[in-house]
């Protein structure tokens, strides 16, 4: 009897922790849809370029501003859902760029990595798709006043496609809010520093790769130019959005001579 009651009582420890763990990592639920319209009174509004209004009043439906002033300005907040914010501060969310969020968890583990590709050209690899909206670190972000995120893969030559999410939604369809942005290079480095196998120190040496790269991106753009869409190369129509304008070229470089280079390059391509 006591043997049955030992096992008994290690699967319901173990039926608690696993529980607890669960609970532990649950991500708070996404607000509802707005089912009116909204007004915020009485707050301290601090624009977001230096102009702060006291008792002022915002208004906002569908998710939307529709309205922001002091209470003098007479703003129509008739049929809205009163919100009496006397004394405290308003601010504009923060917009955090060209992260990672919702794509890396924990450095260290690969199954949390979607950060990384394989090879120098992955123009056709998007964020959208790989954003994770049950992240840990995107209630943190909350939290710190940050409400929107431009997510950009990394890695390689051609990174891929960056898109920016609201960071409130059940998944990426429903936290998306501009898809496919902008198209992430980033320009060889004429420098790099690597070990010296034989003394063990860091050395800053000569990118010997550096012109074949810059080749290599300078043929990818022709081709992307005369591409018709057969036969079918992926990287290749990813980048007809950047091509026709719908996307922007986000350039990453370190040094003062990588980005020149790197805006000669844009220029020869327009």
């Amino acid at each position: 009897m006591r043997k049955y009651s030992v096992k008994l009582s290690a699967i319901v420890t173990l039926l608690f922790c696993l529980l607890w763990s669960v609970s532990y990592a649950i991500v708070p639920i996404p607000a509802a849809d707005q089912s009116g319209p909204i007004a915020i009174v009485g707050a301290i509004i601090h624009i977001g370029n230096g102009q702060v209004i006291g008792d002022g009043v915002i208004t906002f439906d569908e998710g939307i501003i529709t309205g922001v002033g002091s209470a003098s300005d007479n703003i129509d907040t008739r049929d809205h859902q009163i919100i009496n914010s006397e004394g405290q501060h308003v601010y504009p969310g923060f917009i955090l760029a060209n992260t990672t969020l919702g794509l890396l968890e924990v450095g260290s583990i690969r199954a949390t990595d979607d950060v990384n590709e394989a090879g120098d050209i992955n123009a056709s690899v998007r964020s959208a798709i790989a954003y994770n909206t049950d992240s840990e670190l995107i209630p943190a972000s909350r939290f710190n006043g940050i409400l929107t995120a431009q997510v950009a893969p990394q890695g390689g030559l051609i990174s891929g496609a960056s898109s920016v999410f609201k960071l409130d939604g059940w998944n990426w369809e429903d936290a998306m809010l501009s898809e496919d942005v902008g198209l992430h290079l980033r320009w060889p480095a004429l420098k790099q520093r690597s070990r010296n196998q034989q003394t063990g120190i860091f050395e800053t040496t000569d990118n010997e790769n550096y012109r074949a790269q810059v080749q290599l991106l300078s043929s990818l753009f022709q081709s992307a130019q005369t591409y018709s869409g057969s036969p079918l190369n992926l990287n290749l129509a990813a980048m007809q959005r950047l091509m026709n304008g719908a996307a922007k070229l986000f350039v990453h470089a370190d040094q003062a001579k990588q980005i020149i280079s790197a805006i000669r390059f844009a220029q020869s391509f327009d």
